[in-house]
């Protein structure tokens, strides 16, 4: 795998934290940005804590060096003006004439926490700070922070397809999707409509790999049709073509954000807060507050109302999504398992219950399921991953079982641990230097 730097600044930096605060439990969203139609604000990373009920938003705004007080009270209008009550600003190096003193009085007046990271061997002392538990496992930092990487590469291989013409209508698409994805719904206060925005922004563009496929073979493209091309069996299995499988990756983010909406709507129903839209027949009130849902939405409600752990769902996905590379090792299942329960918080006999959102949300027009093995393979692997996204997770198995290559793992399946080799192989391509990989 490429290396990750000892000394993490700018991007990497944000990478780091993100990284550290992912491990720890949380539900991590970076780069939220608010336009207006242009940009208002970006907030480098917010991280809601499921562990409490409602949820809170806590904000993050991260500073290498470089920087002065009217970066701090920026933010602190940011804050403000969005309405997010628990937040921390965390920093490198501290100005001249600003010491750290003065930082601590400044934090306390506009609630807003400093964090000096000048020596990352005490992240975790600092985090523990700021509320957050420790870490399950020791290598989850590594894994995440590779993940994140992974992230910001997949969604620069789009610009670049944009940028080369690559299948530049495919990769706007794609673009325009993840910023409703990651920015637009966030900024939404009605949870409701926040969950119903994405489910369209999904189902109107559910067919973006395999549009950007058709697009760069000089075919018409069709994002409501699905067609699996040379060019798209070779992204998806074989880990070709980076900007399919950004595409790829979009999706399943936007997947990830409905369920997350979802999530939260359950809780604020069982909770104080939502409010309801009642219709008057005849004398007698009747609550139509759901009678607009998509059908899709309503049955995942119904499961995630029949849940005791539905809180942690959201967090669960996205640990299977972006650090567990959407598979199980059928051969290790019950370590598997107890792995993914520590991490996310969900019971071991529920694990398959979360595992189910996927097919009771997003029913596939194929009739196919999505998590199924293939010939050769004994990983139960969710459908439509990116193969980088699956290296990501095949690392952290190395990781976790404490072996330096895939044989290692005595998995069975004559083609188990060479898939895992392979999509390892793609992941460190994904973070190769040359940007030229990314159109590759």
């Amino acid at each position: 795998m490429a290396s990750l730097t000892d000394n993490p600044l700018g991007a990497d930096f944000e990478d780091f934290v993100a990284a550290h605060v992912a491990s720890r439990g949380m539900f991590v969203e970076t780069s939220v940005t608010e336009r207006d139609p242009r940009d208002v604000l970006e907030l480098d990373i917010v991280w809601s804590d499921y562990r409490v009920m409602p949820p809170v938003r806590n904000a993050m705004e991260l500073k290498s060096k470089g920087w002065g007080l009217g970066d701090f009270f920026r933010f602190c209008g940011w804050l403000k003006y969005i309405g997010i009550t628990e937040a921390s600003f965390l920093f490198r190096e501290l100005p001249d004439q600003t010491p750290m003193d003065l930082m601590n009085r400044l934090g306390g007046k506009m609630g807003v926490r400093p964090v000096h990271l000048n020596d990352l061997t005490k992240t975790d002392e600092r985090l523990a700070g700021l509320g957050l538990p420790s870490i399950t496992a020791a290598y989850l930092p590594e894994v995440w922070r590779y993940s994140f990487w992974a992230q910001r590469r997949l969604l620069l291989a789009l610009s670049k397809a944009i940028e080369k013409k690559i299948c530049p209508d495919s990769a706007k698409a794609a673009k325009d999707a993840e910023k409703m994805f990651n920015d637009a719904v966030f900024f939404e206060p009605d949870i409701a409509a926040r969950a119903a925005m994405l489910l369209n922004e999904h189902l109107k563009k559910r067919y973006l790999a395999s549009s950007a496929a058709q697009e760069m073979e000089g075919k018409v493209i069709d994002f409501s049709i699905s067609t699996e091309t040379d060019t798209f069996k070779k992204a998806l299995y074989k880990g070709a073509h980076i900007p399919v499988q950004s595409c790829l990756f979009v999706s399943h983010r936007g997947r990830l954000a409905a369920l997350k909406a979802a999530v939260d709507y359950v809780l604020q129903k069982h909770g104080p807060g939502l409010p309801k839209k009642v219709m008057n027949i005849f004398g007698h009130e009747y609550d139509i507050s759901e009678l607009e849902f998509h059908a899709a939405f309503k049955n995942v409600i119904v499961h995630l109302e029949r849940q005791k752990n539905t809180p942690r769902y959201a967090v669960f996905w996205q640990r299977f999504l972006w650090a567990w590379g959407g598979f199980i090792l059928l051969d290790k299942k019950e370590e598997e398992y107890a792995a993914l329960s520590a991490e996310t918080g969900v019971p071991i006999d529920e694990i398959d219950a979360a595992l189910a959102c996927f097919e009771i949300f997003f029913p596939r027009a194929s009739g196919k399921p999505w998590l199924s093995t293939h010939k050769g393979d004994t990983r139960l692997i969710l459908a439509l991953m990116p193969a980088a996204m699956r290296g990501i997770g095949a690392y952290s198995r190395l990781l976790r079982y404490g072996k330096k290559e895939y044989p290692e793992l005595s998995l069975s399946g004559e083609w188990t641990w060479r898939n895992m080799a392979n999509d390892h192989n793609v992941a460190a391509r994904l973070l190769s230097n040359d940007d030229a990989e990314l159109l590759k």
